[in-house]
């Protein structure tokens, strides 16, 4: 999925006046945590990362996680545009479903 991709998804389920700079900042601060703590952490020989320096500046750059996961990113945007428009409850459901997703494996059954 890129970064256009989930911006246009994430723009059509929560309408919002957020610039999509701003998203895109989000995008990169998430990508740079999944780096840190999964890529550079574990085994990757052969799989390459994502350049995240393009994430703020190319709609087309291809994201790391891939279906059926890639979900994740609309999540996560998502639920930080709830959260800055005081959606707390929309906020807190996102949220325990995406832990109760990662704590049992089933991250997959949030796909439309």
């Amino acid at each position: 999925m890129t970064v256009k991709e989930v911006i246009e998804t994430v723009d059509a389920l929560r309408p919002n006046e957020i610039a999509a700079e701003d998203k895109r900042k989000w995008l990169y601060e998430l990508e740079s945590r999944i780096y840190e703590d999964l890529y550079v952490t574990h085994e990757h020989e052969g799989i390459g990362f994502t350049d995240t320096e393009k994430i703020t500046s190319d709609g087309t750059t291809e994201l790391f996680i891939k279906a059926p996961h890639d979900e994740i990113y609309i999540l996560y945007l998502c639920s930080l545009i709830d959260f800055y428009h005081a959606e707390y409850e929309t906020t807190l459901c996102l949220t325990l479903c995406m832990k109760a997703a990662a704590v049992s494996g089933t991250a997959g059954i949030f796909r439309a």
